[in-house]
């Protein structure tokens, strides 16, 4: 079996934390309660160590709130962004928190989940394939920026002298990279038996633990405590 880190979360714990993360965001009716479940996913981010996600998280989260609180304290108008739009952002920054954390988890744990509760291969294809697609495509954009950046078609004499030339030789390999992408990520699925008639197994090890109890005892209390103080829609 290979061992994951240790201090993350299984994957039905994840999903537990996500119910409730999205439950208490559309139920709660005072907005204002909202950085409690922020601190709560927080909190649980810290269990897992998962320091990264949280380094891009927590400063997002820390300038919207300051945007708002000047919005609405000072009525200062926003220039650059509609106020709907931060509000938005800021609203739902706990959900993408929680999904983040569930399409961060292993693929062999996704699929064997999945096909312990009978979940159809198709379906289980399809997720399999968005997981992997969006991290895949981000690190293909990567190369392709730092490739055009070596052979010095992003400067800006050519973002203003030719701007549709520039704009072919990012747009091109985009398309068809996403294209080899999708099709690699399907081909790699079927190769692993994710069509397999039996149920799919995974070497990586999903135990559930105290560190599960923990992380589900500190989201339940969450959910209560701001639906009892803020109410429910």
């Amino acid at each position: 079996m290979k061992s994951q880190n240790k201090l993350e979360f299984s994957l039905l714990t994840k999903l537990i934390i996500l119910i409730l993360t999205i439950l208490g965001t559309f139920l709660l009716e005072n907005v204002k309660y909202m950085p409690i479940l922020f601190l709560g996913l927080t909190c649980n981010f810290l269990i897992q160590r998962k320091y990264k996600i949280l380094k891009s998280y927590i400063p997002l989260y820390l300038i919207l709130s300051i945007i708002r609180y000047l919005s609405h304290k000072y009525m200062l108008p926003i220039i650059v962004f509609s106020e709907f739009y931060v509000f938005i952002f800021w609203w739902l920054t706990p959900i993408f928190m929680a999904m983040q954390d569930v399409m961060t988890t292993s693929p062999g744990i996704i699929s064997s989940f999945l096909s312990k509760i009978h979940v159809s291969k198709s379906f289980i294809l399809g997720v399999l394939v968005t997981c992997r697609f969006i991290p895949t495509v981000r690190s293909a954009i990567k190369g392709i920026r730092e490739s055009m950046h070596n052979r010095d078609l992003t400067g800006i004499k050519n973002l203003i002298l030719r701007p549709l030339k520039t704009y072919e030789y990012v747009l091109v390999p985009m398309l068809m990279m996403s294209i080899n992408t999708a099709d690699q990520l399907s081909a790699s699925a079927m190769v692993r038996g994710v069509q397999a008639p039996c149920n799919r197994g995974s070497y990586y090890c999903d135990e559930k633990g105290f560190k599960d109890c923990i992380g589900i005892t500190i989201i339940i209390f969450v959910f209560c405590y701001i639906l009892q103080k803020g109410g429910i829609k």
